[in-house]
């Protein structure tokens, strides 16, 4: 048998390196893929961060704040009545 009759029959004929030029594809959406996925990942983590913050955040002020009680003092109050 030819070499002509043998890729006819296998229907494609290997090239050196090919394998290799396919793995670096593969690799390389790989790599993409990770990449933008872990900054959708970084995005969602940290509007995670921000919403917890703020709840916290809405923890510390006091519900309702109390009016601050003003005393006054004079000398006439603290002294004797008059007869």
């Amino acid at each position: 048998m030819t070499r002509t009759s043998e890729t006819r029959r296998r229907g494609r004929l290997r090239r050196p390196g090919s394998v290799t030029a396919e793995w670096i594809l593969l690799f390389t959406l790989v790599v993409i893929g990770a990449l933008a996925g872990f900054a959708a990942l970084n995005y969602a983590i940290s509007r995670q961060q921000d919403a917890l913050g703020t709840s916290v955040e809405g923890m510390n002020y006091p519900a309702a704040t109390p009016s601050p009680v003003v005393i006054s003092s004079s000398a006439s109050s603290t002294a004797a009545p008059n007869p």
